[in-house]
């Protein structure tokens, strides 16, 4: 995966300061992108990453839960769905791209994207599923690498599994190219 800092200031910065801002944020991430890249915490592939994509006030609210509990996480099923929606590793992409991606680009889903859960399970959670079939590669064929996990009901992530949670910084654009 790719890493960008996103500044909150509006003003063009130097491109020295970019490039010492970037490789700062790639010694910080060092260890997270060699496992999401790996797709497992560990070099034995027995505990498997997913990403969490979320808005801020999502973010917020799961943040508080972590801090005010036992330290572990709930992501809490749809009201309507009765489903959690989790990305396997190999999904690491940008906001813009997750909101592509993940909710087919509707409006009433922008920003979504913009903060990610970064953690690992002791055992899978599943086999991935396709998106979309509405996803094409180059040659018109069902794009079979654009997957996520549905889960029926809460899913609890246990203390110490969080290996990443704020803003997200990953770069990466599935559709970037095709």
């Amino acid at each position: 995966p790719q890493l960008l800092h996103r500044s909150r200031s509006r003003l063009p910065c130097p491109k020295a300061a970019m490039a010492e801002v970037k490789a700062s944020m790639e010694r910080r991430f060092r260890d997270l992108v060699k496992s999401l890249d790996r797709g497992t915490l560990d070099s034995s592939f027995t505990q498997p990453i997913y990403l969490h994509y979320t808005g801020e006030a999502g973010y917020k609210s799961l943040v508080e839960e972590v801090e005010n509990g036992d330290g572990s996480l709930t992501l809490r099923a749809g009201k309507s769905s009765g489903y959690v929606y989790i990305a396997p590793a190999y999904m690491v992409m940008s906001p813009d791209a997750a909101v592509k991606v993940l909710f087919m680009g509707e409006a009433q889903y922008a920003g979504k994207g913009d903060y990610v859960f970064v953690f690992f399970m002791d055992e899978s959670l599943g086999d991935p599923t396709p998106i979309s079939s509405h996803y094409k590669d180059k040659h018109g064929n069902p794009r079979k690498d654009l997957n996520e996990l549905k889960l029926e009901g809460d899913q609890i992530i246990p203390q110490g599994h969080i290996m990443y949670k704020g803003q997200n910084y990953f770069t990466n654009d599935p559709f970037a190219g095709a």
